[in-house]
């Protein structure tokens, strides 16, 4: 039988104002696994965005398992968090997982405050932990196979209200997100998706997903839900049966979702309209050919065109998220992104500067020679670094094209650009 009776949940801060405000799905997922296992215990969760560090300690110093998840920019409070809680609690056994770990599972465990590592997808291993069935450094989690058998997120646990009520506070919309599939169809040099989801793609079923909606859409009175999915359509028959369900059933709330130009048709868009999505979340990335290659998106640029166009047609909001430092983007290539950028005539735009995160093919490339490992990732995210520089570009010129972007398009930013949205 488990000692464990009391576990304390905790979503670390970023060095960044508002990063935090995402609700944290995966572990309302863990949760609300754990639960279903007839675990007796307690079980807790706080918010470095909306609890004092003072408030989390205090609630840790009677757990016997406290667990963060971490990307790489909440590991450092993450650590001082479990050093305080180690202080007061000896006995409490702090475990670290999410992409941070996943991504280096040898070198988290290695801190004197960490006693587990749970690698890749959470449910099972940590639900190991919990009854006992391990006790080791670091536990790998297998990728739950069906997602239509995990309950939903325990979303009163990890105490949601308060992420719709930011959101209508900062951007007067109450919104809140939903999970209808894990894993991507690409594997993108800069992106680190696939650690921990073996870049196997497993959906949901379309009704059971839109009965999550139907029941996040009254019961918290929503304006907008967002699919946290990598892309939505990666199989465009899924995605109109999910349209199907949702036009038959009517629920009263709007949808948005990231969308992969690669998986694309005119009448698709239609019919997402018609379902309810109110906008799509667009990843070019580059105008260049070549660098889209090079990072292998997946994508042309005729098909983003394409995509832009369609979409518009449709009535669809379309965001447009570009990114500019790639090893060996060439100042032809960054004025290409910026004429693509202004052929597709999105609605929102958004410029991200590179940032070799931990689990990304370019960190494995350039970890040693950059020494990578020595940088403060609590003061990084993919809008703003002091760190990276190409063979082209230093890290200043990066953020004067990110500045000239910002400027030519200053009508139309996303949040973290222009501060004034908040999704």
């Amino acid at each position: 039988m488990s000692e464990v009776q009391k576990i304390v949940f905790v979503q670390p801060l970023t060095g960044f104002k508002g990063a935090s405000y995402w609700d944290c799905l995966g572990v309302g997922y863990i949760i609300s696994y754990i639960k279903a296992s007839g675990f007796p215990g307690e079980i807790e969760f706080y918010s470095g965005a909306f609890d004092s560090d003072e408030t989390i300690v205090e609630a840790c110093s009677d757990a016997d398992m406290v667990g963060f998840s971490c990307t790489s920019p909440q590991m450092k409070h993450a650590l001082k968090l479990a050093g305080e809680i180690k202080g007061l609690n000896p006995k409490c056994r702090v475990v670290i997982g999410g992409w941070h770990a996943t991504a280096l599972p040898v070198e988290t465990a290695l801190h004197p405050n960490v006693d587990h590592v749970v690698v890749g997808e959470g449910e099972e291993g940590m639900l190991r932990l919990v009854n006992g069935e391990t006790n080791d450094n670091i536990i790998y989690s297998e990728p739950v196979k069906n997602l239509d058998m995990l309950p939903w997120p325990d979303r009163e646990t990890i105490k949601v209200e308060r992420h719709i009520e930011t959101a209508y506070r900062e951007n007067g919309e109450r919104i809140t997100s939903v999970e209808a599939s894990r894993g991507c169809a690409f594997r993108c040099s800069f992106c680190s998706e696939h650690l921990k989801t073996h870049g196997k793609v497993r959906r949901r079923t379309p009704k059971l997903v839109v009965d999550e909606i139907e029941y996040l859409a009254n019961k918290y009175n929503l304006d907008l839900i967002k699919f946290v999915d990598a892309e939505i359509n990666s199989s465009i028959a899924w995605l109109n049966n999910l349209c199907d369900e949702l036009i038959e059933r009517r629920i009263p709330v709007e949808l948005g979702a990231n969308f992969h130009a690669a998986f694309a048709t005119r009448e698709l868009f239609q019919k997402m309209k018609k379902a309810g999505f109110r906008e799509i979340w667009i990843g070019c990335e580059s105008g260049s050919p070549r660098i889209l290659k090079e990072v292998r998106k997946g994508v042309t640029v005729e098909q983003i065109k394409n995509v832009f166009k369609w979409s518009g047609e449709a009535g669809l909001i379309r965001r447009a998220y570009f990114m500019c430092g790639f090893p060996t983007e060439t100042k032809e290539d960054v004025e290409q992104t910026f004429k693509l950028a202004e052929e597709i005539k999105a609605d929102v735009y958004g410029m991200t500067i590179l940032m070799p995160f931990p689990g990304t093919e370019i960190y494995n490339q350039f970890k040693d020679e950059l020494n990578i490992m020595n940088w403060d990732f609590s003061v990084c995210d993919e809008y703003s670094n002091p760190y990276w520089f190409t063979v082209n570009f230093s890290n200043q010129d990066l953020k004067e094209i990110q500045q000239k972007f910002t400027e030519k398009f200053k009508d139309k930013l996303c949040y973290r650009l222009d501060r004034k949205r908040f999704y």
